[in-house]
Protein backbone atom coordinates (compact mmCIF):
# COMPACT_ATOMS: atom_id res chain seq x y z
CA UNK A 1 0.00 0.00 0.00
CA UNK A 2 1.30 3.11 -0.97
CA UNK A 3 1.11 5.99 1.31
CA UNK A 4 -0.15 9.24 0.32
CA UNK A 5 2.61 11.85 0.30
CA UNK A 6 0.32 14.37 1.93
CA UNK A 7 -0.36 11.99 4.75
CA UNK A 8 3.34 11.35 5.19
CA UNK A 9 3.98 15.02 5.61
CA UNK A 10 1.23 15.29 8.14
CA UNK A 11 2.67 12.38 10.07
CA UNK A 12 6.14 13.89 10.04
CA UNK A 13 4.76 17.21 11.21
CA UNK A 14 2.88 15.45 13.99
CA UNK A 15 6.00 13.53 14.99
CA UNK A 16 8.13 16.66 14.94
CA UNK A 17 5.57 18.54 16.98
CA UNK A 18 5.38 15.66 19.41
CA UNK A 19 9.16 15.49 19.68
CA UNK A 20 9.30 19.28 20.19
CA UNK A 21 6.74 18.97 22.95
CA UNK A 22 8.69 16.12 24.57
CA UNK A 23 11.90 18.19 24.43
CA UNK A 24 10.23 21.25 25.89
CA UNK A 25 8.63 19.23 28.62
CA UNK A 26 12.01 17.71 29.44
CA UNK A 27 13.55 21.18 29.76
CA UNK A 28 10.59 22.39 31.79
CA UNK A 29 10.76 19.45 34.16
CA UNK A 30 14.54 19.93 34.62
CA UNK A 31 14.03 23.63 35.28
CA UNK A 32 11.21 22.87 37.71
CA UNK A 33 13.32 20.32 39.57
CA UNK A 34 16.20 22.78 39.85
CA UNK A 35 13.84 25.48 41.11
CA UNK A 36 12.28 23.13 43.66
CA UNK A 37 15.74 22.01 44.79
CA UNK A 38 16.90 25.63 45.14
CA UNK A 39 13.80 26.57 47.11
CA UNK A 40 14.20 23.50 49.34
CA UNK A 41 17.85 24.37 50.06
CA UNK A 42 16.94 27.98 50.85
CA UNK A 43 14.12 26.91 53.16
CA UNK A 44 16.37 24.33 54.83
CA UNK A 45 19.13 26.91 55.41
CA UNK A 46 16.65 29.44 56.79
CA UNK A 47 15.10 26.81 59.08
CA UNK A 48 18.54 25.66 60.29
CA UNK A 49 19.46 29.29 61.11
CA UNK A 50 16.24 29.76 63.01
CA UNK A 51 16.60 26.44 64.83
CA UNK A 52 20.24 27.21 65.71
CA UNK A 53 19.22 30.59 67.18
CA UNK A 54 16.35 28.89 69.00
CA UNK A 55 18.72 26.20 70.33
CA UNK A 56 21.16 28.89 71.55
CA UNK A 57 18.33 30.70 73.31
CA UNK A 58 17.15 27.45 74.90
CA UNK A 59 20.72 26.65 76.04
CA UNK A 60 21.04 30.13 77.58
CA UNK A 61 17.71 29.74 79.37
CA UNK A 62 18.66 26.25 80.56
CA UNK A 63 21.96 27.59 81.90
CA UNK A 64 20.19 30.40 83.74
CA UNK A 65 17.61 27.99 85.17
CA UNK A 66 20.42 25.71 86.35
CA UNK A 67 22.24 28.63 88.01
CA UNK A 68 19.01 29.83 89.62
CA UNK A 69 18.29 26.31 90.87
CA UNK A 70 21.75 26.18 92.40
CA UNK A 71 21.29 29.56 94.07
CA UNK A 72 17.84 28.56 95.29
CA UNK A 73 19.30 25.43 96.86
CA UNK A 74 21.95 27.52 98.62
CA UNK A 75 19.28 29.96 99.83
CA UNK A 76 17.13 27.13 101.17
CA UNK A 77 20.13 25.80 103.08
CA UNK A 78 20.89 29.24 104.52
CA UNK A 79 17.23 29.79 105.50
CA UNK A 80 17.14 26.39 107.20
CA UNK A 81 20.34 27.16 109.12
CA UNK A 82 18.92 30.54 110.14
CA UNK A 83 15.67 28.95 111.32
CA UNK A 84 17.65 26.48 113.45
CA UNK A 85 19.63 29.35 115.01
CA UNK A 86 16.48 31.40 115.64
CA UNK A 87 14.76 28.46 117.30
CA UNK A 88 17.72 27.93 119.62
CA UNK A 89 17.82 31.68 120.34
CA UNK A 90 14.09 31.66 121.12
CA UNK A 91 14.58 29.03 123.81
CA UNK A 92 17.57 30.95 125.22
CA UNK A 93 15.56 34.17 125.15
CA UNK A 94 12.73 32.57 127.09
CA UNK A 95 15.24 31.43 129.72
CA UNK A 96 16.77 34.93 129.88
CA UNK A 97 13.34 36.53 130.25
CA UNK A 98 12.61 34.21 133.16
CA UNK A 99 15.97 35.10 134.75
CA UNK A 100 15.31 38.83 134.31
CA UNK A 101 11.93 38.48 136.01
CA UNK A 102 13.52 36.61 138.92
CA UNK A 103 16.31 39.19 139.21
CA UNK A 104 13.78 42.06 139.18
CA UNK A 105 11.81 40.40 141.95
CA UNK A 106 14.99 39.97 143.99
CA UNK A 107 16.00 43.57 143.32
CA UNK A 108 12.60 44.85 144.43
CA UNK A 109 12.83 42.75 147.57
CA UNK A 110 16.34 44.03 148.32
CA UNK A 111 15.29 47.64 147.72
CA UNK A 112 12.31 47.21 149.99
CA UNK A 113 14.45 45.61 152.70
CA UNK A 114 17.00 48.43 152.46
CA UNK A 115 14.21 50.97 153.00
CA UNK A 116 12.89 49.29 156.17
CA UNK A 117 15.48 50.86 158.44
CA UNK A 118 15.36 54.31 156.86
CA UNK A 119 14.00 57.33 158.64
CA UNK A 120 12.87 60.29 156.56
CA UNK A 121 12.79 63.61 158.38
CA UNK A 122 10.92 66.47 156.84
CA UNK A 123 10.82 70.16 157.62
CA UNK A 124 14.54 70.35 158.41
CA UNK A 125 16.20 73.28 156.73
CA UNK A 126 19.42 72.84 154.85
CA UNK A 127 22.31 73.77 157.10
CA UNK A 128 20.47 72.82 160.33
CA UNK A 129 22.46 69.66 160.60
CA UNK A 130 25.81 71.33 159.93
CA UNK A 131 28.63 69.70 158.03
CA UNK A 132 28.42 66.32 159.80
CA UNK A 133 24.89 64.95 159.19
CA UNK A 134 25.57 61.55 160.81
CA UNK A 135 26.80 63.09 164.08
CA UNK A 136 23.95 65.60 164.03
CA UNK A 137 21.30 62.87 163.76
CA UNK A 138 23.00 60.66 166.39
CA UNK A 139 22.62 63.49 168.92
CA UNK A 140 19.44 65.12 167.59
CA UNK A 141 17.28 61.97 167.25
CA UNK A 142 17.27 61.00 170.96
CA UNK A 143 16.46 64.62 171.90
CA UNK A 144 13.48 64.81 169.54
CA UNK A 145 12.18 61.41 170.63
CA UNK A 146 12.83 62.31 174.28
CA UNK A 147 14.66 59.08 174.93
CA UNK A 148 17.65 58.74 177.18
CA UNK A 149 20.22 56.38 175.77
CA UNK A 150 22.92 56.03 178.37
CA UNK A 151 23.75 52.38 177.77
CA UNK A 152 22.78 52.25 174.10
CA UNK A 153 24.09 54.63 171.55
CA UNK A 154 22.07 55.44 168.42
CA UNK A 155 24.06 54.30 165.41
CA UNK A 156 23.45 55.93 162.04
CA UNK A 157 25.28 54.54 159.01
CA UNK A 158 24.46 57.32 156.55
CA UNK A 159 22.56 60.55 156.41
CA UNK A 160 21.79 62.67 153.38
CA UNK A 161 19.27 65.19 152.21
CA UNK A 162 16.63 64.43 149.61
CA UNK A 163 17.23 67.59 147.63
CA UNK A 164 14.54 70.04 148.77
CA UNK A 165 15.83 73.56 148.17
CA UNK A 166 16.12 76.07 151.00
CA UNK A 167 13.54 78.45 149.54
CA UNK A 168 10.96 75.69 149.18
CA UNK A 169 11.81 74.22 152.58
CA UNK A 170 11.48 77.63 154.25
CA UNK A 171 7.89 77.91 153.08
CA UNK A 172 7.16 74.42 154.39
CA UNK A 173 8.69 74.84 157.85
CA UNK A 174 6.55 76.40 160.56
CA UNK A 175 7.97 79.57 162.12
CA UNK A 176 8.67 78.01 165.52
CA UNK A 177 10.80 75.22 163.94
CA UNK A 178 13.58 77.75 163.37
CA UNK A 179 13.79 78.40 167.09
CA UNK A 180 14.09 74.70 167.92
CA UNK A 181 17.65 74.52 166.66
Amino acid sequence: MAENPVNRRKDKTKQAAASDQDGDSGLDSLHTERTIHSITVNITDAMENKFNKFAETLNTIASKVHNNSKRLGELETRVFDTEVKVNSMDSKLAAYITQVKEIREKLNELENRSRRDNIINTNLLEGMKGRQPVEFFESWLPQVLEVECRDIQVKIDRAHRLGIKLAIAATMVPSDAHQAT
